[in-house]
């Protein structure tokens, strides 16, 4: 029931607002969490020279862009349109539809940064079929 109505007020919402919203909710909910002392911990062992406070700050974003990933899920067939949304814009698109135009094996890199799912329906809609790897690092 509380699912629905969450689905409901973000589909309510354009695309910008339910972004904006689900960051405010997830960047003030999120870092109290147990599992926020987990990436602390993990940022305090990749970059030692950071203090509390910029490790604090990079938590609530990671937080805040986690929540807006989610906020925006009810809006993922109207953002499949563009190549752009919410904090996110698919550069080099005249560099996607040469590439479908010639056809043949290419390899794009990305940033795994705001709403991962928009790219693979967004290059297809373009005419450039994938497939994607990610790669991570566990500490």
């Amino acid at each position: 029931m509380a699912f629905q109505a969450a689905l409901a007020v973000l589909r309510g919402l354009d695309p910008v607002q339910a972004s904006n919203f689900g960051a405010a909710v997830a960047g003030r909910f999120g870092p109290p969490l147990r599992v926020s002392r987990v990436a602390e911990r993990n940022l305090s062992l990749a970059f030692p020279a950071l203090d509390g406070q910029a490790r604090r700050h990079l938590v609530r974003m990671m937080w805040e862009s986690l929540g807006r990933t989610v906020a925006e899920l009810p809006h993922l067939a109207e953002l499949m349109t563009s190549t752009s949304g919410p904090g996110w814009e698919v550069a080099g698109v005249e560099i996607l539809r040469e590439q479908a135009a010639r056809g043949g094996p290419a390899i794009f890199f990305s940033g795994h940064i705001g709403n991962w799912e928009m790219l693979p329906p967004i290059l297809a809609r373009l005419g450039v079929h994938m497939g994607s790897l990610a790669a991570s690092s566990l500490a």
